[in-house]
This record gives structure tokens, sequence and C-alpha cells, in this order.
């Protein structure tokens, strides 16, 4: 943790952020609302995702009986000049040895729906309108490989 010196710096990289979460809510979103049906029309339901009933964005799916949960929460990034605020995404799926859950990836979002690896390297533009689509049948690949 660091300690901010310039305190006054901060109610403004707030409202930055804040303005930044709900630009990629609105994305999260489309996501709630959009992967349901591929799962219909294009997965004939053999793979289901809802929304859970959690204090944080969070989705519930199954692919052919296997659980997994895709997480968001914000996550700022960047220096003190000029920090960017992210939608990270965990994916997860339950250990079938139990404990902790396994980590399939991790995945960074931001404000203008682009997507990034967690080191920051750019994976797919906000002009690619099939990107969701992309997003989601990478998500379901990963699970089953799992």
């Amino acid at each position: 943790m660091e300690i901010i010196q310039d305190v006054n710096q901060l109610p403004y990289q707030i409202a930055r952020y804040k303005s930044a979460w709900k630009s990629i809510e609105e994305q999260l979103e489309h996501f709630e609302q959009f992967w349901p049906t591929l799962c219909e029309k294009y997965f004939a339901n053999a793979v289901q995702i809802e929304r859970a009933k959690a204090s944080i964005w969070q989705l519930d799916g199954k692919a052919f009986g296997k659980p997994f949960t895709v997480q968001a929460t914000p996550l700022a990034q960047g220096d003190d000049e000029s920090p960017k605020l992210y939608a990270e995404l965990l994916i997860t799926m339950p250990s079938i040895k139990g404990g902790d859950p396994v980590e399939l990836g991790r995945l960074l979002i931001d404000r203008e729906s682009e997507l990034f690896s967690a080191e920051g390297e750019k994976l797919l533009d906000n002009y690619d309108d099939r990107g969701s689509y992309k997003l989601f049948t990478s998500i379901i690949n990963a699970v089953l490989r799992q």
C-alpha cells in the first residue's frame, strides 16, 4: 500500500473512476442479458449462465454440468498521472478435489469495452461486434478443458 501525498488529487480520481465504472457496468449488464441467449441459441442449453445473488457482480454457469463462476470487481491500475479503472473478471470453477476454487483466468475490461489480459495485453478491441460472443465462448472452452 502506498501513502497518498497529494490528497487533493484523489477526489478527482474517484470521480473519474465512478464515471468509468458506470460505463463498465453497462458492459457487464450486456453480458448478463446476452450470454443466456447464446446458451439457448448456440449451445442447445448444454451451457447455462445466470446472475448470482452475491454482493459483487457475479454470473454462475454450467457447461455440460461443470459449474463455473465469472466475477467482476473494480481494479485501478497505472501511475498517479494517468490511473485507469478496469473491471477485473475472475473466472473460476470448483476443484474436483475440494478446497479452493480453480482459477481459469483473469481478464480486464475498460470503460471502452476493450478486453485485456491480466498483464495488460489487448485481447479484443471495442470495435469487434462479436467481442462478447468471443469472450463467452472462450470462457466455456476454458471450463471444458479444465
